[in-house]
């Protein structure tokens, strides 16, 4: 299950956009480094409400990091040292792949009394206990993306169509950023003549996956959508344009030979 910063609580949350707190704010400021084969990740809190801050310095509570990556599945939650408003993480880069999030939040060490008094007026000024490990404060998420440390695989996916629609040498192309692949459709004779070669000469990638990507580029959006596989075809086109800094269109060869297409995992 997906963390999910806005669910509900039956006290008061300092958290962005919340009127839980109308004087209040959380703010943090977060760096992130490749150090050593790690992904190295600071997070300075700015907690400006005395209910919260209080139990941060007294020990009861603690400013926390959740890192979460979708590719690999790697989800893990560190901690600062008690009293202290900057939390940070050291991550294997084996552990993370593509887009990785990282959720800054105030977490309760042991069950506490939180007061109200400068929280909303619907909680009535009363003290309120809350069990430990609750969440009281939360800011608003940080993206950003990690490169694989690994050789990628094509994002071509060579598949062979027995409708008979397509004739010898003619070749169907679908560029759907949800999907992982950008798929090369061929009849049965074509996709086993050009499997035989297809890796042996140049034409193959001066002609046939060339107009792929030069199709599939106009598909790819600035930013990535929320079905988009964060490891896919489209998220790997963009993180070489970003590199290059190329404009999705038109492509030409030498545009092409920027992405490797055998060595980046394009061809």
């Amino acid at each position: 299950m997906k963390y999910n910063s806005n669910s509900y609580t039956e006290y008061p949350m300092l958290r962005p956009y919340s009127d839980d707190y109308p004087n209040g704010s959380i703010r943090t400021d977060l760096s992130q480094e490749i150090r050593n084969e790690s992904v190295v990740i600071e997070c300075k809190f700015d907690v400006a409400e005395p209910a919260v801050y209080e139990k941060i310095k007294e020990g009861s509570a603690v400013c926390c990091l959740l890192v979460y990556c979708a590719a690999t599945c790697y989800t893990e939650m560190f901690r600062a040292i008690s009293g202290d408003g900057t939390a940070s993480a050291s991550i294997p880069c084996g552990a993370l792949n593509g887009r990785v999030e990282v959720h800054p939040s105030v977490i309760t060490l042991r069950d506490i009394v939180l007061p109200t008094s400068t929280a909303h007026p619907e909680y009535g000024g009363n003290l309120i206990p809350i069990e430990r490990y609750r969440q009281i404060a939360s800011s608003e998420p940080w993206v950003f993306q990690v490169k694989p440390s690994v050789r990628l695989e094509s994002v071509f996916k060579l598949d062979s169509d027995a409708s008979d629609i397509l004739g010898d040498w003619e070749f169907d192309f679908e560029s759907d950023p949800s999907e992982r692949y950008i798929i090369i459709r061929a009849n049965q004779k074509t996709y086993k003549q050009f499997g035989e070669f297809r890796h042996k000469t140049d034409t193959t990638r001066a002609t046939v996956f060339l107009t792929a990507l030069t199709q599939a580029l106009h598909f790819v959006e600035p930013e990535p959508s929320d079905d988009e596989p964060p490891v896919g075809w489209a998220s790997t086109v963009r993180d070489k344009l970003q590199e290059t800094k190329l404009v999705p269109s038109p492509v030409d060869d030498d545009t092409l030979d920027v992405f490797e297409v055998h060595s980046f995992g394009l061809g």
